[in-house]
C-alpha cells in the first residue's frame, strides 16, 4: 500500500506480526472472495424501514448509547410492535432489554421469553431473535433452520448459521452460508460484515481494508447497525494497516475512531504495533504498557513489551520479567495463540536462565533470526 522508500525503515519482527495476527483472529486458508467496493440498499421487510422509523430508531440508539436503557427499551418496544418482521429493530430491542435489566440490577436472561414466543408464534423474526439469545449452538441452529423453512429468502437465517459456523471454525460452512445470505439479500449488512471479517482472516489485508472501508462508510450513522460493531470494524482496519506495513495509515485510521469506553486496550495495542513499525521503540513500549494497564489479562501487550525490551531496547532483565508475566497470563487462556505464546515465554525464560549460568556467552546472546525476520 505504501510507496517504496530510498532507505530501509525498521520493521515489526516476525514474531510480533504473528502476535498481532493472533490478536486479529484465526486464519482462513486462501482468498475466497473479492474485495467489497459497493453495497446495494436492502429492500427486505426484515431490514428496510421508512425514513421516519429510521429516525426513531436512531433516537433510541442514541438513548441506549447514552446509558438511558429504559427510555430506549420503551421506544423500541413501540417500534417493534409497528414493524414486527423487522429483525434489525428486534435485535436492537433485545440489546436495550439486556441493558435495562443490568442497569436495574436484574439478571438479564431473556432466553426463555424469546424461546416461548418463537414456539407459540413461529415467524422468521421470532425464530431468528430466539436463536440470537440461544447459548446452545445446536438449539440455535434448529431455530434458524425453522426460520429458513418459513422463508428461504431471508438472509438472517443463513447469516446466523454462518456466524455459528465461523465461531466453531467450520470455514467451509461459513463461506457457503455467507454466499446463500448474499443471494437472498446482497445488501444485508451483518452478512457483509462477517464476509469482510473472514476475508481479513484469510490473510488478505489489502483486500480486507478495501472491504472494511466500504462497509464502514455505509454503516456509520445507520441506526440498524450496532455502533460497537462499527467501532470494532474501524479498529480491525487500523490493525490490518499495521499488518500491511502501513503504520502511518494505521495512525490516520485510529485518529478517526471515537475514543469510547471498552476500546482503549485494543487501540493502544494497535498503536504499539504502529509505533514499533515506525521505529519508535519508546512510544511502542509506552502504548503496550497502557494497554496492559487497561486490560491486564490480555496476553499480547505483555508479549509486545517483552519483545521490545529484548530485541529493540537491549534490556534482558526487563524482558525476563515481561516473559514471566506473559507466561502467567497465558496459563489462564486455552486459546491456541496463548498456548503458542506460553511456549515462547518458557523458551525465553530458559534462555535467560542459561545465559545467567554461562555469563561468558553474553547476556542472552543475539536475538534469533525469527525475531529479526520482517
Amino acid at each position: 500500500m505504501t510507496a517504496p522508500e530510498d532507505r530501509p525503515r525498521p520493521r515489526i519482527p516476525g514474531c510480533v506480526r504473528n502476535g498481532l495476527r493472533i490478536l486479529f483472529g484465526a486464519a482462513l486458508a486462501g482468498c475466497w472472495t473479492p474485495a467489497l467496493h459497493t453495497i446495494p440498499e436492502t429492500h427486505t421487510k426484515y431490514d428496510s424501514l421508512p425514513e421516519p422509523a429510521l429516525s426513531r430508531l436512531a433516537a433510541a440508539r442514541a438513548d441506549l448509547e447514552a446509558g438511558h436503557a429504559e427510555d430506549a427499551r420503551s421506544a423500541l418496544d413501540v417500534l417493534s410492535a409497528e414493524f414486527p418482521d423487522n429483525i434489525a429493530v428486534g435485535a436492537c430491542l433485545q440489546e436495550a432489554e439486556l441493558a435495562a435489566a443490568e442497569s436495574g440490577g436484574e439478571k438479564p436472561d431473556l432466553r426463555d421469553r424469546y424461546r416461548k414466543r418463537a414456539e407459540e408464534h413461529p415467524t422468521v423474526a421470532s425464530l431468528v431473535l430466539a436463536a440470537r439469545l440461544e447459548p446452545d449452538a445446536d438449539k440455535a441452529v434448529r431455530l434458524l433452520d425453522r426460520a429458513e423453512t418459513e422463508d428461504p429468502h431471508c438472509a438472517w437465517s443463513s447469516y446466523g448459521r454462518a456466524w455459528l459456523a465461523a465461531r466453531a471454525g467450520d470455514w467451509k460452512e461459513a463461506r457457503d452460508r455467507v454466499v446463500r445470505a448474499k443471494a437472498a439479500d446482497p445488501g444485508h449488512m451483518p452478512t457483509l460484515w462477517l464476509e469482510t471479517w473472514m476475508l481479513a482472516r484469510a490473510g488478505s489485508p489489502a483486500q480486507a481494508i478495501t472491504s472494511l472501508s466500504t462497509w464502514i462508510e455505509r454503516a456509520r450513522g445507520d441506526p440498524r447497525i450496532d455502533p460497537r460493531l462499527v467501532r470494532d470494524a474501524e479498529l480491525d482496519r487500523a490493525l490490518l494497516a499495521v499488518l500491511e506495513g502501513d503504520p502511518k495509515q494505521a495512525r490516520r485510521y485510529l485518529a478517526e475512531i471515537e475514543d469510547v469506553p471498552g476500546t482503549a486496550a485494543r487501540r493502544r495495542t494497535i498503536e504499539a504495533g504502529a509505533d514499533q513499525e515506525l521505529g519508535e521503540g519508546a512510544a511502542a513500549l509506552a502504548a503496550a504498557k497502557d494497554a496492559e494497564r487497561v486490560k491486564p489479562d490480555d496476553l499480547l501487550p505483555a508479549v509486545q513489551q517483552a519483545l521490545l525490551h529484548e530485541i529493540w531496547l537491549g534490556d534482558p532483565v526487563a524482558a525476563e520479567a515481561d516473559w514471566k508475566r506473559a507466561l502467567e497470563i497465558s496459563r489462564s487462556d486455552s486459546a491456541l495463540g496463548s498456548l503458542l505464546e506460553r511456549m515462547r515465554a518458557r523458551v525465553r525464560l530458559e534462555r535467560s536462565a542459561a545465559a545467567r549460568a554461562t555469563p561468558a556467552q553474553g547476556a542472552g546472546g543475539p536475538a534469533s533470526p525469527a525475531d529479526r525476520r520482517p
